[in-house]
């Protein structure tokens, strides 16, 4: 594409004039929108500030009693005690505050209407509880709305809190756990043994082979990975978060 350059002043047949001011407009495919598409850009940064902005103002400071949930089992309730220290008339009287959840099939709160009592220190303090339905992540808010809006928009809304919906640890699960290691130590012998009867009550009579495949394999081999590994790569601990979410899954 080769690009049509002129100017003004060593232009000496004016006639030609417009004919190369549509050669170069003909060059852009986009002109003349590509001037309003430079203001829009140029736009975009102011545009993403006055959201931030905006979603700041429009967040309600409210005081949790801890910033997330995450020692809530399923099927049981904890409390979560609010507070909050901007309260007018005209909100007590006009508007009503609920706690949202975030997905309501991994947990529960009631009541959904908070009502909220003056403290001697000035706060206005009220409660909830949440239910754990089923496992996974979620999170609450609370809501300020109108109550006379049908949509029940949300005028404020405070931050939200994580929660974490846990299964309680059961008998059952160390019993599962116990024989899947007994289950697995078998397979490990029966890998070493030949499929014959008699071949099987002699290394359970002799059990020398085993003895040593077991103590190689879950005592010798696990330090020699280690200290192989202490030469290659730099050991990092992992996470208690992280780990939450392995017991977790």
């Amino acid at each position: 594409m080769v690009s049509v350059e002129f100017r003004l002043g060593f232009v000496k047949d004016r006639s030609v004039l417009p004919l190369q001011l549509s050669k170069t407009c003909l060059m852009c495919p986009l002109w003349p929108l590509h001037i309003v598409l430079m203001y829009l850009i140029a736009l975009c940064p102011l545009w993403f500030v006055a959201c931030q902005i905006a979603s700041k103002a429009a967040t309600w400071g409210v005081q949790f009693s801890s910033s997330e949930l995450d020692s809530l089992f399923m099927y049981q309730k904890q409390q979560v005690d609010v507070s909050v220290d901007q309260f007018t008339q005209d909100d007590l009287d006009n508007r009503v505050i609920r706690a949202l959840v975030n997905n309501p099939d991994i947990a529960s709160v009631s009541p959904s209407e908070l009502v909220f009592r003056k403290e001697p220190g000035g706060l206005w303090s009220s409660a909830f509880n949440v239910s754990g339905d089923f496992l996974g992540y979620t999170s609450i808010k609370l809501c300020m709305s109108e109550k006379q809006d049908a949509t029940q928009s949300c005028v404020k809304e405070s931050k939200p809190i994580d929660v974490t919906v846990k299964r309680k640890p059961a008998i059952i699960d160390k019993i599962f756990t116990y024989s899947v290691i007994i289950l697995v130590s078998i397979i490990f012998i029966n890998f070493g043994c030949a499929l014959d009867v008699n071949s099987l009550k002699q290394a359970i009579i002799k059990p020398v082979g085993p003895v040593i495949g077991l103590v190689s394999h879950f005592l010798f081999l696990p330090l020699y990975c280690k200290d192989k590994a202490k030469d290659t790569v730099e050991y990092r601990p992992v996470p208690d978060e992280l780990v939450e979410k392995i017991e977790l899954l």
